[in-house]
């Protein structure tokens, strides 16, 4: 399924790497089921996109929205998979790090994740614009390196702990088209080597 707002670059600076599948030979991308007390629940990213970049890069909204969760209770990053994240932490299996989620009309939901620790700038509740300022690039949470893990969700039922489908983006312009991002990963990596 594909969004049917049309959403903007969360990045200020253009400064990005886009992994579908795997970073590092880890999955960063998948359908993940829910298991225990989330038992049947699905929780879909298969359509997310990662964007690298160096810690403190400014994050912005992608889409006017209301703010419906901000989290920016980790200092760290969990390197692995296996190592289990603070009690209480949404979605289950937490891998997220410091969070904020925005809800849009047609009832999508923007996911802006890993942030820097104290960076988030803005408040549940709170109405936002495109472009707003919503933190710092960091790596909290299961995090190689720092980056943006970006998506937009749909719920299955009412909530989106009830588990959610991810959307497939639809950007404002041409340049976040895949084939534009697969030639500026290309250069990137060429520069750094």
């Amino acid at each position: 399924m594909k969004s049917k707002n049309i959403y903007s670059y969360p990045l200020a600076k253009r400064i990005i790497e886009e992994h579908n599948n795997y970073s590092k030979g880890i999955p960063t991308h998948r359908l993940y089921k829910g298991t225990g007390k989330d038992s049947g629940k699905i929780f879909d990213e298969s359509n997310a996109v990662d964007f690298l970049g160096r810690r403190g890069i400014n994050i912005v909204c992608s889409y006017p929205g209301v703010v419906i969760v901000t989290f920016d209770g980790i200092s760290k990053s969990w390197k692995n998979l296996f190592e289990e994240p603070p009690k209480g932490y949404f979605p289950p299996k937490g891998d997220y790090g410091n969070h904020v989620i925005v809800k849009h009309d047609n009832n999508e939901f923007s996911w802006y994740c890993h942030l820097k620790p104290k960076s988030i700038k803005v408040v549940k509740g709170q109405e936002i614009e495109k472009g707003t300022l919503i933190g710092k690039m960091g790596d909290t949470g299961i995090s190689l390196k720092p980056h943006l893990h970006f998506q937009i969700t749909t719920p299955i039922k009412k909530w989106l702990s009830d588990g959610y489908y991810s959307l497939k983006i639809r950007w404002e312009d041409e340049l976040h088209s895949k084939k534009y991002i697969q030639r500026f990963n290309s250069k990137l990596l060429r520069n750094k080597k």
